[in-house]
């Protein structure tokens, strides 16, 4: 339900690795609903997967690549069209690209860093993506921007 809300949280991602567009078909949906009912802000889980900026050679030009061309591809087009769609919206979005994610218990000492990946950043627990996700809920300098995390 979206109607009376202050902004919707989107978490949802595919279960495996083969085609999916679980996330681009959420993402519209959502933008649809979130235009319809006036909401404006939107926080958004992506993937470290889909972007190079802050990596280090030997992830970006070699495992990244190789990522994406084999075990990875489906997630990762799917990623990319979801933020794809949420840049071309008129919202006030957030995207997060998390690393690997682990059912660790929240720790509060994650890092993050704005519009690039984050150096050795190969995992973070659901529960510091989530503490993140709402710390950053009322930040107006994270609008419009790339938030990644990493432990």
């Amino acid at each position: 339900m979206i109607a009376g809300a202050d902004a919707v949280f989107s978490v949802v991602g595919p279960r495996g690795t083969g085609p999916t567009t679980v996330i681009r078909d959420s993402v519209h949906s959502i933008i649809q609903a979130m235009d319809k009912t006036g909401t404006r802000r939107l926080l958004q889980v992506s993937g470290s997967i889909v972007a190079d900026e802050g990596e280090s050679p030997y992830l970006r030009y070699l495992i990244k690549p190789v990522a994406r061309r084999t075990f990875l591809r489906h997630v990762c087009a799917d990623m990319r069209r979801g933020e794809d769609e949420i840049r071309a919206s008129d919202l006030d979005w957030t995207i997060f690209r998390p690393p690997a994610l682990s059912s660790k218990a929240a720790t509060g000492a994650y890092r993050t860093a704005i519009d690039r990946n984050l150096p050795h950043g190969f995992t973070v627990s659901r529960a510091d993506l989530a503490a993140c996700m709402l710390a950053t809920l009322g930040d107006p300098a994270t609008v419009h921007r790339h938030i990644a995390i990493a432990s």
